[in-house]
């Protein structure tokens, strides 16, 4: 059983880990363009 929780939790912190990381990803193709497009008027 506890085998079973430590793998849960490791699956749970995998998960997290790429949801934060999908969220940086967002974040910096949002920020990404903007950027570009003040670098080009510049």
């Amino acid at each position: 059983m506890t085998m079973d929780m430590g793998r849960a939790m490791r699956k749970l912190e995998r998960m997290s880990v790429s949801r934060m990381m999908t969220a940086e990803t967002i974040r910096h193709l949002r920020v990404a363009p903007q950027a570009a497009i003040t670098g080009i008027f510049q």
